[in-house]
């Protein structure tokens, strides 16, 4: 029995280890030669799917890539594809085969759309988040200025590393805190709502005075009770709209930037003058640049703004004193650029200003990661300090009472 048996199951470990390498019809075509009864049907239905070698060796089951680092592949990509005049959908195609998931299903409908006709940056555009709005204007307004080789070197050139990894982690900071959150609300809520009210019918009981922090947790334990439900359906409700809305999380996401001190005070401008350089640097003028940036800008405020320049600027108003007085340069860098003399020297300076304003930018943001983490872990030390003081002041008090009544 076993001498017949041995050779099937030798072929059973052949046949499941070719299985591991993902390649899943030859064990199907193998099974009717064991079971014949079920394996026929299943071989049939296998030998009619097209023959193709499988694409899930190169990709991992969990995708691991960074929304940065996708969108920066893609902007190479297409950065080769329109120096070498190649294909863009089959590029597209094969690299959303590299990646899973969300980022496929991004991937496939911008190619999808470029198949059928749309232009790239319409395409880009009408595929959410699978460019940045920042790269989407660049484009954009490469394409309409005739310039799309000089902003791909220039996007693929900025060095917005240390600008992401800043974001990451302010991003990990703010994850932390609503970890944390509703940790601590579900530790605050047992405590809260079943040992707190034992505590103080025993304080009544035993005549122990009541602690500053368990009447305050009293209170606080009033206040929750009453209005939880219309918390947690709040929460939900916002969840929700988030999840199905994209233009609300844009909403909740600028709003959340204003609350914190600022960080993209200086990134806009840099962006318009990194732009204005590319166009200076090609000899366009300025005054068009900056009519297609006002038609075409992500951001309302320096949208409206840019129209406010565009108006000036027919009227015979000067370009950079305009901007001045719209607060996107201050008046030393406009003075700067309005005495140089030729169109290469004004491109460098509109560059090296365009620098320092990211440069600005980023180190605002590195100070503001290395300052949250210790704030955030402060602010939940406190809420803790703050429930554990109140069981520890009544602990005390009952001891003290306990030795009063040996002592009588």
């Amino acid at each position: 029995m076993t001498e017949t048996n041995k050779p099937v199951w030798s072929v059973i470990r052949s046949r499941v280890a070719e299985l591991l390498t993902w390649d899943v019809a030859p064990f199907f075509r193998w099974i009717p030669a064991t079971f014949k009864p079920v394996g026929r049907g299943i071989s049939k239905v296998f030998s009619a799917l097209p023959q193709r070698t499988s694409n899930w060796r190169v990709s991992a089951w969990w995708p691991s890539d960074s929304t940065f680092s996708v969108q920066r592949s893609l902007l190479r990509l297409l950065a080769v594809a329109h120096r070498e005049r190649l294909e863009l959908v089959p590029l597209i195609r094969n690299f959303a085969d590299e990646h899973r998931i969300v980022w496929r299903w991004r991937l496939r409908r911008l190619a999808n759309r470029i198949e059928v006709g749309t232009p790239l940056v319409d395409a880009i555009e009408q595929t959410p988040d699978v460019l940045d709005e920042q790269h989407l204007l660049a484009l954009r307004f490469a394409t309409q200025s005739g310039i799309l080789a000089d902003a791909y070197q220039d996007l693929l050139q900025d060095p917005m590393t240390e600008r992401q990894l800043a974001k990451t982690a302010i991003l990990r900071v703010v994850v932390y805190a609503i970890a944390m959150v509703f940790v601590i609300a579900l530790m605050a809520s047992f405590l809260l709502s079943f040992v707190l009210p034992t505590i103080a019918s025993l304080a009544e009981e035993f005549g122990v005075t009541t602690p500053w922090a368990i009447s305050s947790q009293l209170k606080v334990s009033a206040w929750v009770s009453d209005y939880t439900w219309f918390l947690f359906g709040l929460i939900g409700l916002v969840a929700i709209a988030c999840w199905c809305s994209r233009d609300l999380r844009r909403v909740i996401g600028r709003c959340l930037r204003l609350c914190l001190p600022r960080l993209d005070l200086s990134q806009r401008p840099a962006e318009l003058l990194r732009l204005l350089s590319l166009a200076s640097k090609a000899g366009r003028p300025i005054s068009g640049s900056l009519s297609t940036l006002a038609r075409y800008h992500y951001d309302k405020t320096v949208r409206q703004k840019l129209l406010f320049i565009r108006n000036e600027v027919e009227q015979g108003a000067n370009v950079w004193r305009c901007l001045c007085d719209s607060k996107l340069i201050n008046t030393n860098e406009a003075e700067a650029i309005r005495h140089c003399t030729d169109g290469n020297m004004q491109a460098w300076t509109l560059r090296q200003l365009a620098n320092s304003k990211s440069i600005a930018t980023t180190n605002r943001m590195q100070q503001v990661a290395a300052c949250a983490h210790p704030v955030v872990v402060i602010i939940f030390a406190a809420i803790v300090v703050w429930l554990s003081l109140g069981y520890f002041q009544f602990l005390s008090g009952m001891v003290y009472a306990i030795q009063g009544w040996q002592a009588q």
